[in-house]
């Protein structure tokens, strides 16, 4: 796959945003903040240069909405579980990997779907394969997250919000057609 490295108008934009962040972190707008912040952006920038994503997010503003409210109410569920089983006597519960196979999307929504999958508390992505659009997870209360089956069909069914939000009828298109491709072989 042939790659397009950042245009030099966004490797600047990309300079301007991290001297920004560079100078909120230190809480001060002095010159010498500011001149460390240019030599650090333009050393992140050189060392790890980003390569231009050809895709471009579709904002679907309902399904962003239903991706926020249900991330927040997963988010808040999940931490009361959580503080529940840290202070619960008896025995701790059992944990388990689970190996998820998600649709074949492009890396973006894969990223995205790994990214609020760990941000849930009880739940961490351990290995992310994007190529094969699997990921394993550590599951801190297998039982209570309705067994494997019920990791595998909620993470699904995050994947599911992720694309409906953000992908354009055309990554919709991809991800259908590489289904179909993986199904038959």
């Amino acid at each position: 796959m042939k790659r397009r490295w950042l245009s030099l108008k966004q490797r600047w934009l990309a300079v301007v945003f991290l001297i920004v962040v560079w100078m909120a972190l230190w809480g001060n707008i002095h010159l010498g903040t500011i001149i460390s912040g240019v030599v650090v952006a333009v050393g992140i920038t050189m060392v790890f240069p980003q390569p231009q994503v050809d895709r471009r997010v579709v904002i679907h503003l309902g399904f962003v909405v239903r991706l926020v409210a249900r991330f927040l109410v997963d988010l808040v569920r999940a931490s009361f579980n959580v503080a529940w089983l840290a202070f619960k006597p008896g025995p701790m519960p059992h944990s388990a990997l689970v190996g998820v196979q998600l649709r074949p999307a492009p890396e973006q929504y894969f990223a995205m779907t790994a990214g609020l999958t760990s941000l849930v508390p009880g739940a961490v992505v351990v290995e992310a394969d994007a190529e094969n659009s699997a990921m394993l997870l550590h599951v801190m209360d297998i039982e209570g997250s309705g067994g494997a089956l019920g990791v595998r069909r909620d993470t699904l069914a995050l994947e599911a919000r992720v694309l409906d939000a953000f992908a354009s009828n055309n990554d919709m298109a991809i991800t259908v057609l590489a289904a179909l491709e993986e199904e038959d072989q």
